[in-house]
């Protein structure tokens, strides 16, 4: 089975482009370990997305199977649609990226609001030994066995409510780190992807009082029976 990962961060400044690539350290270490299917270098790429097109970015989907696709950045938002900065001012609204007949995970760490943005807020993460395991050949086997055995899906995971803003720090963004934060803790169960949300959601109903309220839970979408499948 062939499969991608798409990782894209986009920013104003350098400062923000550091911040984005923090995000899409985790995201690598997450995909490279036994839980994320055992991803090689190969089979993970990243772009700053405004250097790079549509036609591209829809043809690097359409190429493969099953894709991983995370943005990390600013993002356009209206039509209640993420829109991710592409080259030229041009952008791809989140449902281009959901291709028919594929197998794909989008994850989106941005703002789904048209108001003017806001600073972001202080707030700090508990810092956790990284608790995945190891990916081995033996690993990689079986998740991809798993996976092909699973209709066609797609999970569309926000980091964000609608029409709330994203928090990010040194380290990231608050979305990102939480989810990856909560998945390491809870390494050692073999929880659904369905579980595993539900977890991050409750966390970050406790998490509101830092972040004053606006990211009080995130949202996903999945279709079909992906939800009962594990990571």
């Amino acid at each position: 089975m062939k499969r991608k990962a798409i990782l894209l961060k986009f920013g104003l400044d350098d400062n923000e482009l550091f911040t984005s690539g923090k995000d899409l350290g985790l995201v690598k270490y997450f995909l490279k370990s036994a839980q994320g299917g055992c991803f090689s270098d190969e089979e993970i790429v990243e772009y700053i997305s405004s250097e790079i097109e549509k036609d591209f970015l829809v043809t690097l989907i359409e190429s493969v199977e099953y894709s991983f696709i995370y943005y990390s950045g600013h993002s356009l938002f209206f039509e209640r649609l993420v829109h991710i900065p592409l080259l030229n001012n041009d952008c791809i609204k989140e449902s281009e990226l959901i291709r028919p007949n594929k197998k794909q995970w989008i994850f989106l760490d941005c703002c789904r609001t048209s108001q003017q943005t806001i600073q972001s807020p202080d707030f700090a993460m508990a810092r956790h030994v990284n608790l995945l395991t190891p990916g081995n050949d033996i690993a990689r086997e079986k998740w991809k066995n798993n996976i092909s055995n699973i209709d066609s899906f797609y999970i569309l995971y926000y980091t964000t409510k609608l029409g709330c803003f994203s928090y990010n720090n040194n380290d990231g963004g608050f979305g990102t780190q939480l989810f990856f934060m909560k998945l390491m803790e809870n390494a050692s169960i073999n929880l659904s992807i369905k579980e595993l949300m539900l977890i991050i959601n409750q966390e970050a109903i406790q998490q509101s009082d830092i972040i004053t309220g606006n990211i009080d839970a995130s949202n996903f979408l999945i279709n079909n029976k992906f939800e009962n499948q594990t990571l």
